[in-house]
């Protein structure tokens, strides 16, 4: 059984669009939690360290953000390369 071209073309899109979602969820939760830990820690928004909400909540908040703008992406790609389930 032969895969078709727009097929292929379709899920290396989409395998893209993951990469780039869980790039973004790294470089939030570790780069801007762990790496710069020091430098955020001066900042305390809401009586708690700037690193922790970064780290831990917004990662959360930014995880649901993705998961909603991920299927508006895969509704788009899906009609670009008219493919239904």
């Amino acid at each position: 059984m032969k895969i078709e071209e727009p097929n292929i073309k379709f899920f290396r899109e989409k395998i893209t669009l993951n990469f780039t979602f869980i790039l973004l969820l790294l470089i939030f939760s570790f780069g801007f939690g762990i790496v710069i830990f020091e430098y955020l820690n001066n900042f305390k928004p809401f009586g708690a360290k700037l690193s922790y909400f970064i780290s831990g909540q917004f990662t959360i908040y930014l995880s649901i953000l993705l998961i909603f703008i991920y299927n508006k992406q895969v509704l788009k790609l899906e009609k670009k390369y008219e493919i239904s389930y």
